[in-house]
């Protein structure tokens, strides 16, 4: 293609309201064009790039047996309803409507329709496994698009479903894919990882997210550098560390008093002393007044004693979106770690959570920073919150230890519980696993620590089970005659986010750096004076025998100054520009400059042998 006549408009400056390089680089090196909120224009040097992905994805696909599709944007409502997925995936669905008023939605995702067309098709185990895929374009309303493509509301994606008769046919069909999908994403040169993730609104078990490593990626990944153990933050855990079990509150405080805690200016934290009969200091509980501490940080420094030690007790609002029915829950979690909202979600799906309001929380009885399911008097009477409405949660975070302090629930007092498992038995607890691993924790399988980075999410696969199956009543009959409801895989890879993560690990400050295997074009030929006829018969006659072979060659023939090319040619950032210059060419020289390399190289190749030499550095043999 001569450069002259391509259309690719380049920027010198970046826009203002670019945040990624990615972004910054599709738009100057003219890959896109941003045409609303969300939504992009690919022009025809982004989309080669595009192509060539979707090339190596489909090579993969097809080597372990996937059969393409291409299933219609629009799906029927009542395919959603199958699954109940219309009033669960809330505002990211886009939803429109015919002139006869059928209810339509733009296909996020499309198991519905490949469950529909499996249930029609489909009879018999003989039939199966079966892996049906498709390369489409999807639709998202994001309440936020932004980073360019790498989150938009229109995006293209491949989306593969496999359908199996049992478990063993799709564990074995999603070991393959975790297999190619490794290949496809070494053969477009990223650097990347797998992590255990999260299924979120697929729904299913056994959940895998193949993630670029890059400093700006917005999902935070979890690793282990001793055992290899990864996950996302969403689904990661680790080895809870009791806290020190011989603190002491009040250290040789205890004797006969009940103890207040007060700050002043000239001592900081004091324990002040009144006196109580009978104070039993090998009790199970002891009271501590806190009237200067507002929260939990503060009462620990106040204490001397770690965050580790305390219990989180946090009230929360559950309402079902489905009907409507609202669940308050009290969660207990140890201090020093946070909820994970996703995990927290997965507890209740189809749900909104919220934090109770103060004003409720007192409405039920509870003290706002003193939240506790335990009330204790200072005449050792107790009063266990038996309040109907409220579900009790305790968190796995504090399944070790037994020395702990929470609030009293009640204004300024806070409780010492000596033994919390044999304390707690007075009020039923599920138990739930919702804590966020923290960094530099420990490791769940062999102890070591943990690492935390960010990267981009460019690959998902689950295993999805029977759920669409199920919902769609789609059976084959068995090796006899019986009617079974299949299992299923589901396997995605967004395709304008790979290219952005591309662009994202190969670039420097001059532009970008494609590897070989999805550049737009193998050769940037660049003659630097065309009115030197020397020159452009050299350059014609390289570009017509390099563009026979099969090459892809982009001609820089435009009337600029040399300055002007290298600066275009390093923002487009093809793996090898060919340099046509008058002095060199009478010399018998031609330069070359490897941009892809890491530092790049340039070398002169002698005009005799540049064809052949060309074409072994694309990888093309005689």
């Amino acid at each position: 293609m001569k450069q002259s006549r391509y259309l690719l408009p380049t920027l010198k400056e970046t826009p203002n309201d670019v945040v990624l390089p990615s972004h910054a680089l599709m738009l100057r090196a003219g890959l896109i064009r941003k045409t609303g909120s969300g939504f992009y224009t690919y022009l025809p040097f982004g989309l080669k790039a595009l192509k060539k992905v979707e090339k190596i994805i489909r090579e993969e696909m097809n080597k372990i047996g996937g059969q393409e599709f291409l299933f219609p944007l629009l799906i029927n409502r009542e395919l959603w309803d199958k699954t109940g997925r219309w009033a669960t995936f809330r505002g990211e669905l886009f939803r429109l409507k015919d002139r006869g008023e059928n209810e339509y939605a733009l296909g996020p995702t499309h198991e519905e329709s490949f469950t529909d067309f499996f249930k029609q098709e489909i009879s018999s185990y003989k039939q199966l496994p079966l892996l049906l895929y498709q390369i489409a374009t999807k639709f998202r309303d994001e309440i936020r698009p932004r980073y360019g493509v790498m989150r938009s509301k229109e995006f293209l994606m491949k989306d593969a479903y496999s359908f199996h008769l049992n478990d063993a046919s799709l564990d074995e069909m999603y070991r393959l894919m975790i297999k190619a999908y490794s290949n496809i994403f070494k053969h477009l040169g990223l650097d990347f990882v797998s992590v255990r993730a999260d299924s979120g609104a697929m729904g299913g078990s056994g959940s895998e997210e193949f993630m670029v490593k890059s400093s700006v990626g917005e999902e935070t990944l979890i690793h282990c550098g001793k055992c290899g153990y990864g996950a996302n933050i969403e689904t990661a855990e680790e080895k809870i560390i009791p806290h020190n079990e011989h603190f002491e509150i009040a250290k040789d405080k205890y004797k006969d008093d009940l103890l207040t805690l007060t700050k002043n200016e000239q001592d900081g934290w004091v324990f002040s002393r009144h006196e109580k009969e009978n104070f039993d200091v090998e009790k199970k509980h002891h009271l501590v007044h806190t009237p200067d501490t507002e929260n939990i940080s503060v009462v620990a420094e106040a204490l001397g004693v770690p965050e580790s030690a305390f219990i989180k007790c946090l009230l929360y609002e559950i309402k079902n979106e489905v009907d409507g029915s609202v669940l308050n829950i009290m969660l207990l979690l140890r201090a020093d770690y946070q909820v994970n909202s996703i995990k927290l979600q997965n507890l209740f799906p189809n749900s909104t959570i919220d934090f109770m309001s103060e004003e409720k929380m007192k409405k039920h009885g509870y003290a706002p920073g003193y939240v506790s399911p335990f009330y204790f008097l200072e005449d050792d009477s107790s009063d266990f919150n038996q309040i109907t409405q409220f579900e009790y949660y305790i968190d796995e975070s504090l399944k070790t230890g037994k020395h702990f302090i929470t609030g009293n629930n009640h204004p300024l007092e806070h409780l010492e519980v000596s033994d919390f498992e044999e304390f707690k038995t007075g009020i039923k607890f599920k138990n739930c696993s919702v804590y966020e691993a923290k960094e530099g924790g420990a490791c769940l399988e062999c102890g070591g620590k943990l690492d935390f980075s960010k990267g981009i999410e460019v690959g998902h696969i689950f295993k999805l089970g029977r759920k669409y199956t199920e919902a769609f009543q789609s059976t084959v009959l068995d090796e006899e005659g019986k009617s079974q409801l299949p299992t299923m895989g589901c396997y995605g890879i967004g395709i304008n986010r790979t290219l952005a993560a591309i662009v994202e690990q190969y670039h420097d400050d001059h532009g970008i750096k494609w590897p070989q295997s999805v550049a737009p074009f193998d050769i940037h030929l660049i003659t630097l004076n065309i009115k030197d006829e020397a020159s452009m018969l050299f350059s014609k006659e390289l570009y017509e025998n390099l563009s026979s072979e099969g090459l892809e060659v982009l001609w820089d023939e435009r009337d600029q100054r040399a300055g002007f090319k290298f600066k275009d040619a390093d923002l487009l950032g093809l793996p090898i520009q060919v340099i046509v210059g008058p002095k060199n060419l009478a010399a018998g020289e031609v330069e070359i400059k490897f941009r892809n390399k890491q530092p790049e190289e340039k070398t002169v190749i002698a005009t005799k042998d540049i064809f052949l030499n060309l074409k072994k550095l694309i990888g093309i043999d005689e």
